[in-house]
This record gives C-alpha cells, sequence and structure tokens, in this order.
C-alpha cells in the first residue's frame, strides 16, 4: 500500500503494537525492486534506520541489532555509494528469485 508511511501514526501504531515493527511501502523489498536504476544503498540506509525507529519498545530485545551485520558490511560491498548500489542492487534481484510463499 502505498499510502502506508511514517506519517500515519495510527496505523504505525497498530502495526507496532500488533508485528512488533513498522516498515513503510518506501521502504519495502518491493518497492526497492521497482526503483530500477533509482535504487542506491542510501534506500537501505534509510529503511534501516526507520526500521530501528519504528520497533516497539515491548519487542526491542527480539528486533535491536537485527541488522546491524548489514549496516557494518556495506563498506565491504565497495569503496563508494555506487560500487556498493551496483552490489546491493544485483543482491536483490537475486534475492527476488528465491521462493517466498511455500511454493
Amino acid at each position: 500500500m502505498p499510502e502506508l508511511t511514517e506519517e500515519d501514526t495510527e496505523t504505525v501504531e497498530s502495526v507496532q503494537e500488533n508485528v512488533g515493527y513498522f516498515i513503510s511501502y518506501e521502504n519495502l523489498f518491493s518497492t526497492w525492486l521497482k526503483k530500477g536504476r533509482d535504487f542506491s544503498v542510501q534506500d537501505v540506509r534509510e529503511a534501516l534506520s526507520a526500521f530501528s525507529r519504528f520497533i516497539n519498545a515491548t519487542h526491542k530485545k527480539v528486533f535491536e541489532g537485527v541488522f546491524d551485520t548489514l549496516q557494518t558490511g556495506f563498506s565491504k560491498l565497495g569503496d563508494s555509494s555506487a560500487s556498493q548500489s551496483k552490489a546491493i542492487s544485483d543482491l536483490i534481484h537475486l534475492i527476488k528469485d528465491i521462493p517466498m510463499d511455500g511454493k
């Protein structure tokens, strides 16, 4: 749902209470795929930052730090934002072919 944004505080709070965290539409894997060449490593950085901000306090122990290795590993993907973006984009396109629906 493209309308699902951080600004919709009522929905954010409801999702946080029921799921334990909130991820806006712009930070979804599927949205990154749609960006094509407009995707960048900054999209991932912003998504990870938002994820950390929107973990429900009662779920912090479960989810906090879950993406720390990914965040610290960006430098291993290249020495510039462009090379990191290319590497992550390539990985995303490999991952998208993995069945995630149990089929």
